[in-house]
């Protein structure tokens, strides 16, 4: 005669069940996650310690690179060079018919989405620039610094400038500038504190779902953030003297605007799918985040006609479409070919002639 099992058992055991398969699957993600970026390498974005790609975390320092830090995964290979950016050493001395262009700006420019440093939008400029003039000495300086404004971007300009000997400087800002900008409607005018991530964030499968999914929680608060006139001009002011500098440096200009995923009209649950992630970066809701993307684009437009700088319409040029981005603001690998290409079309047209160093 069988014995009937108790329900309480059945509920026990089904339980326990269910715990091993969603750990077995944790398991799984987080081995395929660790695996696409690490490989057998410890190397991570992480605390800042010896085995990181940042030098700290501290949030109140500037975000810098580890000179000499390697990554390298299934999907991603990383290297960082001895200045502190992404990609290979610069040639020295520089060749004498040698053209360098620095690339500013976040990780947008560091192209996060890249499977190496070769397939980032600006390493793939400069191939392509190269092989439209014919001069097998171009190289690119990949000084995206992933969470950096261009103040930052600013100081490694001036401090490398003799160095590296920079003829053309490509700003491509934006995002984490945008972000700086995003007001609380609280009195005292600050922006909260970012919220913890919460335990969720910490599961390999939450993240890996989130990163497809492309979803984002948008607190109350945040529907009233809205950059300021003082910030705009503020934005505006660290641009001009960025241009002013570079230019009395003798190194020629070009101004980006900056591709997003969003297109300009999109409200309600057509531009939340669209912006996503964007909305944690500005603290803003879908509709302010483009709005904000939007009046950043002309101001750069308008800045580039105001001083007779060229500019390279990203945003016009890259089609606001998922197949050419990884997520809100960053490349897929369509993307930066698209992206790359179009830098091409308008380096091609300035005298590329090369900057000499100073005497």
């Amino acid at each position: 005669m069988t014995t009937a099992v108790p329900a309480s058992k059945k509920w026990l055991f089904s339980l326990l069940s269910l715990l091993l398969l969603l750990s077995t699957i944790e398991g799984c993600v987080w081995w395929m996650e660790r695996r696409a970026y690490y490989g057998e390498v410890s190397l991570t974005f992480g605390d800042g310690g010896e085995n990181s790609l940042y030098l700290n975390s501290d949030h109140n320092s500037r975000p810098q690179l580890r000179p000499g830090a390697r990554l390298k995964g299934s999907k991603y290979e990383i290297a960082i060079n001895q200045h502190g950016f992404r990609g290979p050493e610069m040639k020295s001395p520089k060749p004498r018919e040698g053209v360098r262009v620095w690339f500013i700006g976040g990780s947008t420019t560091f192209d996060i989405y890249a499977p190496t440093d070769a397939q980032t939008w600006p390493a793939l400029t400069g191939t392509l620039l190269g092989q439209a003039i014919g001069n097998p000495d171009v190289e690119v300086i990949n000084a995206g610094i992933p969470g950096e404004i261009i103040r930052g971007n600013r100081e490694d300009f001036e401090n490398y400038f003799i160095t590296l000997q920079p003829d053309i400087l490509v700003l491509y800002a934006g995002p984490n500038d945008l972000r700086g900008g995003s007001m609380s409607s609280s009195p005292n005018g600050f922006l909260e504190p970012e919220s913890d991530p919460g335990f969720l964030h910490r599961l390999a499968t939450f993240r890996v779902l989130s990163r497809k999914l492309q979803t984002q929680r948008i607190p109350d608060a945040w529907r009233e953030h809205r950059i300021d006139e003082h910030h705009w001009s503020r934005l505006e002011k660290d641009l001009d003297d960025f241009i002013v500098s570079a230019r009395t440096k003798g190194v020629r200009v070009v101004l980006a605007t900056h591709a997003h995923r969003a297109e300009e009209d999109a409200t309600g649950r057509e531009a939340a799918r669209q912006v996503a992630e964007g909305t944690k970066l500005l603290r803003m809701d879908p509709e302010g985040v483009i709005e904000s993307f939007s009046d950043y684009n002309n101001l750069v437009r308008e800045l580039a006609q105001r001083k007779n700088i060229p500019l390279l319409d990203l945003r016009e040029e890259v089609p606001a479409r998922s197949e050419y981005f990884g997520d809100h603001t960053h490349f897929s690998a369509e993307g930066s070919v698209i992206a790359a290409q179009a830098a091409v079309d308008v380096l091609k047209k300035i005298n590329l002639s090369p900057q000499r160093a100073p005497r």
